[in-house]
């Protein structure tokens, strides 16, 4: 895992400071089925909310966003009133690392922190959720029960919930549910929300598509379909990354339909505007970024090596291939980075 430097200290990326520790606060956990205690859909994270409050009397203080991130709490959970505890690795989108505003919760104020805690399985009864603060001090750990249901009307109505978020954000962490958790029946209903003839529920859809570190190779053709329709048209400010998102989408089914569709865009790719330049710079960056076997990476490496032979002499064309062929080739000698 990738180190973070702040001032001078080296720290670990999912924990954002060691002991000592300073401050003190009070956890208390509710969890997102309450009030109505239908329970937990099953296939999902259990989501909690730890209710933070400052009962010292400095001020606390953690990187990045509104609340702290997840790294900033130990989760750990057990099923069905077993004995052992197991750790788990709660997240909720909130950065850990990089450069950016941070919070403070001054004394007597308190903060709510969402967190999605994975399962290990798709266990189905009630699992206990026990939080406590890594670099707070604490008089001990907020434990939850939760009831876990693969009733229909409860998962449906969290799947939802997930959509509506894609289409309509209102809350960073239902945005991170939808790019990180999301089940086939999410992952399909955003897939044909990119294919929708509106830039605007197009690119929102396909910016959560973008985040998704794979896709099924089933949404490659609507995918593919999906880069014919967008890439050619103007962007709009309110389309912003449209192009970009959906061809590195697209790319991330591995789908040869997906992959014949860029593949041909490069080949077919016009000279001239500003914006032409721009688009083949895309082109040439999502395919050096795109998954795949060492057969892949030498197809995309040909594809993005025949500009030169369609603009010889053309010294932005040629920086562009070599920026491309060099990183690709890299991956090829390097599978593994």
């Amino acid at each position: 895992m990738a180190p973070l430097f702040i001032a001078g200290l080296l720290l670990p990326a999912a924990v954002p400071t060691d002991p000592p520790k300073k401050g003190e606060v009070k956890l208390t956990l509710t969890s997102d089925d309450e009030p109505h205690r239908m329970g937990s859909p099953v296939g999902w994270p259990v989501v909690v909310t730890v209710n933070m409050t400052n009962v010292g009397k400095e001020p606390i203080a953690w990187l990045f966003g509104d609340y702290p991130g997840a790294g900033y709490f130990a989760v750990q959970v057990r099923h069905g009133g077993q004995d052992e505890w197991r750790d788990v690795a709660a997240t909720n989108g909130q950065q850990v690392q990089g450069s950016g505003a941070g919070g403070r919760l001054e004394p007597g104020k308190s903060v709510s922190v969402p967190l999605a805690v994975p399962m290990e399985a798709k266990p189905k009864g009630w699992v206990e959720v026990r939080v406590r603060p890594v670099i707070w001090n604490a008089s001990g750990p907020a434990t939850i029960e939760v009831g876990i249901t693969d009733h229909p009307p409860v998962v449906d109505a969290h799947r939802a919930r997930v959509i509506a978020e894609v289409v309509r954000p209102t809350a960073p962490f239902w945005t991170h549910l939808a790019q990180t958790y999301a089940d086939e029946v999410v992952t399909d209903a955003v897939v044909k929300l990119a294919t929708v003839d509106n830039p605007l529920i197009a690119s929102r859809a396909a910016y959560v598509l973008w985040l998704r570190p794979e896709l099924p190779a089933a949404a490659g053709g609507d995918l593919a379909a999906a880069v014919r329709r967008w890439f050619r048209r103007d962007e709009r400010p309110e389309s912003g990354g449209l192009r970009r998102y959906i061809v590195f989408a697209a790319l991330k089914t591995r789908s040869e339909v997906a992959r014949k569709m860029v593949i041909d865009l490069v080949k077919d790719f016009p000279p001239g505007s500003a914006d032409d330049v721009r688009a083949r710079h895309l082109l040439i960056d999502a395919l050096r970024q795109s998954p795949g076997d060492p057969e892949w990476l030498l197809r995309a490496t040909a594809a993005i090596g025949a500009l030169t032979e369609r603009w010889p002499g053309d010294d932005d064309v040629a920086r562009q291939v070599k920026w491309g062929i060099d990183w690709l080739d890299a991956r090829i000698k390097n599978p593994r980075h």
